[in-house]
């Protein structure tokens, strides 16, 4: 095999961009929409599997959940349906899963 020696290419010039003070330049607009890019979901009654059923408006992809020792805790997620997030843990366990 053999070794690629780099090249020199032409020069590059770099600009700086000055920032300044914030300038206001209209009043602020209406508050927008409320987005839910999460939700929350305690499980009082230790159980082995966790049926969570949420409303967000997409399918949960981050799925974390914590003991109620506070430790953190893996179980097989699953999504059953739109709106709804299945997790099964080895032994029955309570906590909190947060889903985002």
């Amino acid at each position: 095999m053999t070794a690629l020696e780099p090249e020199a290419g032409p020069p590059v010039a770099l600009d700086w961009l000055a920032v300044g003070a914030p300038v206001d330049t209209a009043p602020p607009g209406e508050p927008g929409d409320v987005l839910e890019f999460g939700h929350r979901h305690e499980q009082t009654i230790a159980a082995a599997v966790w049926n969570i059923f949420h409303p967000l408006s997409f399918t949960p992809a981050g799925v974390h959940v914590i003991e109620s020792t506070g430790e953190p805790l893996l179980g097989v997620v699953t999504y059953p349906a739109a709106g709804h997030v299945r997790i099964e843990f080895s032994a029955p366990c309570s906590g909190v899963a947060y889903l985002s």
